[in-house]
Parts: structure tokens; C-alpha cells; sequence
């Protein structure tokens, strides 16, 4: 029996602009305390995946679902928009950048050498 797993994240290029990432799914939960509940487990797990070093090779987008979609509790469920939203937030906070490597886009962590030397 194979399983398969569908990406909803797609990356639409426009005229030599940067690629923006869509992807569809069903509407936010309304209730607000699963959501931030949900948001909080996937920022732990991702912060533990950082401290651990998962990311220093590259992490692609499915990898990372795979890894913070399970959660242990029967009414918590996590969606692609909560690890899009901490993955755009360790971004904003420049943690993290996006790379294309071979046509895949994955997730690196910034260089802090490299951005020290950037400034110096």
C-alpha cells in the first residue's frame, strides 16, 4: 500500500520579481485558542529543529510539515498556514532564509558569520 503525500505550497514567478509562495486550504479555526495553541507547537518544534541543527543542510517545506504535524493531542490539528506563519516570522526575523537548490526550494539558516562580516 504507497501513500502520498500533495504539497499545497506552490511558488508563482512573476516578471524578475521574488517568487511568492501560494497555497490553498480551508479556513482559519474559529476557534481562536486552538489556533494559537497550534501556532505555539509548531514554533517549539521548529525552535527545536533550529537548536538541533536540522536546517543546516537545507529543509524542504514537506520535510519540516512532516515533522510538526503531529502533535499528540486528538483536538489539536495543524495546518500548512501555521508552519507557513512561523516560517515567514523566523524569516522576518532573519533566522532563517529560502534558497533554490536545483529547482527545490528549502530553508536555511542565516549564516551568522556571514552576516557579521556583511557589517564589519
Amino acid at each position: 500500500m504507497a501513500l502520498s503525500y500533495r504539497n499545497s505550497w506552490q511558488f508563482v514567478s512573476q516578471k524578475k520579481s521574488s517568487i511568492a509562495l501560494q497555497f490553498e486550504e480551508w479556513k482559519a479555526e474559529k476557534d481562536v485558542q486552538l489556533e494559537s495553541d497550534a501556532m505555539l507547537h509548531v514554533r517549539q518544534k521548529i525552535e527545536g529543529l533550529l537548536d538541533l541543527e536540522f536546517f543546516g543542510h537545507g529543509a524542504a517545506p514537506w520535510q519540516l510539515f512532516r515533522k510538526v504535524k503531529e502533535t499528540g493531542q486528538v483536538h489539536l490539528q495543524i495546518y500548512p498556514r501555521h508552519l507557513k506563519n512561523v516560517l515567514y516570522g523566523l524569516i522576518q526575523q532573519n533566522r532563517l532564509v529560502v534558497r533554490n537548490v536545483e529547482g527545490r526550494y528549502s530553508f536555511y539558516p542565516v549564516d551568522r558569520k556571514e552576516e557579521h562580516a556583511k557589517f564589519n
